[in-house]
C-alpha cells in the first residue's frame, strides 16, 4: 500500500484570452437638416461628421485598435466553449454564452419537413455571478471565482 497522495486535475480547464484586432474606419459626413428652435424659428443645422466601419472597397481613413477578451472553457483534445467578455462604459461587464446559437434545429420542420426551420437563438448574456454558476460545474468553483477576479483587475 502506498502513502503517496494523488491530486486530480479537473476534466475541463479555463483560459482567459486577449486578442487585438484592427477595424478599418471611414469618415462620413451627415448633411445638415432644417430644425425648429424653441422660438419656433427654422434654422439649418450644420453638417456633422462621424466615424463608421468601412465596407469592402471603401477608402480607409484610419485604423481603430480593438482588444477583445474571451474565456475559453475546454477539455484537452476535445470540446471548446468560448464565452465572450463584454465591457461597457460605466457598467459591469457581462459574459456572452454562445451555446444556444450553435444548437441544432433537427425536428423543428415538422414530420414532413414543410415548416420553416427555427432561427438560431441570440447569445445569452450572463452576469459574473451567473457565469460562475454556469462554469463551476465544469471547472470548479474556485477556478471560476479566480477567472472573474482576474477580469475585475
Amino acid at each position: 500500500m502506498s502513502t503517496a497522495t494523488r491530486t486530480s486535475n479537473p476534466a475541463w480547464q479555463a483560459e482567459v484570452k486577449w486578442e487585438r484586432r484592427y477595424l478599418a474606419m471611414t469618415e462620413e459626413t451627415i448633411e445638415g437638416a432644417m430644425v425648429e428652435t424653441f422660438d419656433g424659428e427654422l434654422v439649418e443645422r450644420p453638417p456633422t461628421t462621424r466615424w463608421r466601419k468601412a465596407e469592402d472597397g471603401e477608402t480607409v481613413d484610419k485604423w481603430l485598435k480593438v482588444s477583445d477578451c474571451s474565456v475559453d472553457v475546454f477539455r484537452p483534445g476535445g470540446e471548446r466553449i468560448r464565452f465572450g467578455v463584454n465591457r461597457r462604459n460605466g457598467r459591469h461587464f457581462t459574459f456572452t454564452d454562445p451555446r444556444e446559437r450553435t444548437a441544432g434545429t433537427a425536428g423543428t420542420t415538422g414530420p414532413w419537413g414543410t415548416l420553416p426551420a427555427l432561427r438560431a437563438a441570440k447569445p445569452r448574456a450572463l452576469t459574473p455571478t451567473g457565469f460562475k454558476a454556469e462554469v463551476a460545474r465544469l471547472i470548479g468553483t474556485e477556478r471560476a471565482e479566480e477567472v472573474v477576479r482576474l477580469l475585475l483587475e
